[in-house]
């Protein structure tokens, strides 16, 4: 009886080692607590650049009118990234100001990439940008709201010049990387940037 008891326990003891955390030391593919993203650094002479080929709006949440914009073109970096925590970005404009939200770029990213991604728009924005940082505006679109049944809705009205003087405000950027719970890039139910 005491042999199986004790087999009981070992099996028993060596599944509980098996599900519980090592306490090895972290690797250097765990996320630091304080990691922060950067831009996309160049060198001299090279850019990034990148096309928008297409856009569309799409509401989500709709009880709420949360609105992103979604851009669908090409990127091409002007270097491999070193680490994941290299990137470039997307900006939406208004009169008051502009807010960024950084994107990683994909991992073996080839020369030309397509890029497929979104950012949410507060009423009152009126372009949406592909940045390389927080003053170099790779690629513009303008945008317009209507008023339908009450509520006001974005359309995606067409280019916009990268020198234009509706983008020409640095986009504030918040570089942390998310480490869980809604927050970060692309936060839908997130508050208005201020």
């Amino acid at each position: 009886m005491n042999k199986i008891v004790r087999a009981v326990c070992a099996a028993a003891a060596s599944v509980l080692l098996a599900v519980a955390p090592a306490g090895a030391p972290a690797s250097a593919q765990d996320l630091p607590k304080d990691a922060k993203y950067r831009w996309l650094s160049c060198p001299a002479g090279t850019s990034t650049t990148a096309t928008i080929d297409s856009t569309w709006i799409e509401q989500y949440f709709e009880f709420v009118d949360v609105y992103f914009v979604h851009i669908a073109g090409t990127v091409a970096p002007c270097r491999t990234w070193m680490t994941e925590y290299e990137v470039l970005g997307l900006a939406a404009y208004s009169s008051t100001g502009a807010y960024g939200s950084p994107r990683p770029f994909p991992r073996n990213v080839p020369p030309v990439y397509t890029l497929l991604t979104a950012i949410r728009v507060y009423q009152g924005a009126h372009a949406v940008c592909v940045i390389a940082d927080e003053t170099t505006r790779l690629g513009c679109v303008s945008l317009s709201w209507a008023v339908v049944d009450g509520v006001a809705r974005p359309t995606v009205t067409g280019p916009l010049a990268v020198d234009s003087p509706l983008v020409a405000v640095p986009a504030r950027t918040d570089m942390t990387v998310p480490t869980g719970g809604p927050a970060g890039p692309g936060c839908a139910l997130c508050p208005e940037p201020s």
